[in-house]
């Protein structure tokens, strides 16, 4: 019997959430404003920070902070920077412009509400610019727990942070559900600590492009959607509604 359903955030709840060319000239516009010189191929040089660390945490299932890969892009780039503009920059960021919701999410939340579930989340994130979306579109309300890497700093595939999400949520493994699109973290780490996984065939936009979101023939999720609105018919079949 299925009793919660957990969400991903990125390439899940939305399309895209992630983009470093996007976030760099966030960071740019701040260093603009204090007339602070930065080099002109400082979007290259935040891209292969944060991409270096996605997948550096990928190998340590250990989160590192937005606060963290911005100050190394700030280093590497010779960056004379205080306190003001690192703190203005992550506000800038935290408040998730360039995160899109995906079309019928709020419908579909509430058709699993009314059914009597749970609704979780969890998302691999260096910051809180999820939360800040969700709370944007007023979704946030629709959420039983949301558990993010950057206040555990565990990060998917770690069971640690499933296990955090399921007690919070007073529900068993099997009896929920996870949904998310990268088949090494969200499907591998679901189906390691017990949850019925689902593997969602389109992915986060930027990492997609990367590859991150590719199939793999070793891990096979319980189901695959393309479309969000599937996972209705996935929870009545197996609660046989």
């Amino acid at each position: 019997m299925i009793k919660a359903v957990v969400f991903d955030f990125g390439g899940v709840i939305s399309p895209m959430c992630w983009d470093p060319y996007i976030i760099s000239s966030i960071i740019t516009k701040v260093l603009s404003k204090y007339g602070i010189d930065y080099p002109d191929n400082f979007s290259e040089i935040f891209t292969e920070v944060s991409n270096k660390a996605f997948f550096e945490m990928d190998k340590s299932m250990i989160e590192k902070t937005l606060r963290e890969i911005v100050i190394e892009a700030f280093n590497i780039s010779r960056i004379d920077y205080d306190n003001v503009i690192l703190e203005e920059s992550l506000e800038l960021i935290r408040e998730a412009e360039f995160c899109e919701i995906r079309e019928g999410v709020r419908e579909i939340l509430i058709e699993l509400r009314d059914m009597g579930l749970k609704i979780g989340l969890i998302s691999n994130t260096p910051d809180v610019h999820p939360l800040r979306a969700l709370l944007r579109e007023k979704l946030y309300e629709l959420f039983d727990a949301i558990i993010l890497s950057c206040w555990t700093r565990y990060r998917k595939p770690h069971p640690k942070i499933f296990e955090i999400t399921l007690r919070k949520l007073n529900v068993e493994p099997g009896e929920a559900i996870f949904i998310g699109d990268m088949p090494h973290i969200d499907v591998l780490g679901a189906k390691k600590v017990g949850m019925v996984s689902i593997l969602m065939t389109i992915g986060e936009r930027y990492w997609a492009k990367l590859g991150v979101t590719k199939k793999r023939d070793d891990i096979s999720a319980d189901y695959e959607i393309s479309d969000l609105s599937e996972i209705i018919e996935i929870v009545k079949g197996i609660n046989r509604i």
